[in-house]
């Protein structure tokens, strides 16, 4: 979803693309601070980088929040948020490389994209908007 505007991807597409992450990810919300807690032995450490990782920014909260509130335990859900904040920031970097890669790949003549197009401008404002909730 977040290369769409880079690869010149339908709209169709996208909303797909929408639509699958938000019924998987909120099944990840409900079911993965249980799978979490069961594959690492109760280690909060261990849980938090599971949750982090897979789910996007809100139902990362979700996640830990059932996590923190259902095993009373509240470093997963500040383990889970240092590493999603981790994967966006990675994202500034892998995105762009992304469709550098695959406009070099596409049929020749084919111009690459805006350099503006290729900035993932929801990552720096995810950053800014947990920053300020932060303060």
């Amino acid at each position: 979803m977040a290369v769409s505007p880079t690869i010149g991807a339908k709209e169709e597409e996208t909303s797909y693309a929408v639509a699958c992450i938000t019924v998987f990810g909120l099944f990840a919300m409900l079911a993965y601070p249980f799978v979490a807690h069961w594959m690492f032995g109760g280690d909060s450490f261990a849980a938090g980088l599971f949750l982090g990782r897979p789910c996007t920014t809100r139902r990362r909260s979700g996640a830990g929040m059932v996590y923190q509130d259902y095993y009373r335990d509240a470093q997963a859900l500040n383990v889970a948020t240092v590493t999603k904040l981790e994967r966006n920031l990675s994202m500034l970097v892998v995105i762009p490389l992304m469709a550098i890669l695959y406009h070099r790949r596409s049929a020749e003549g084919s111009a690459p994209p805006p350099w503006y197009t290729m900035v993932p401008l929801f990552v720096i404002a995810s950053l800014h908007e947990r920053t300020a909730h932060d303060r």
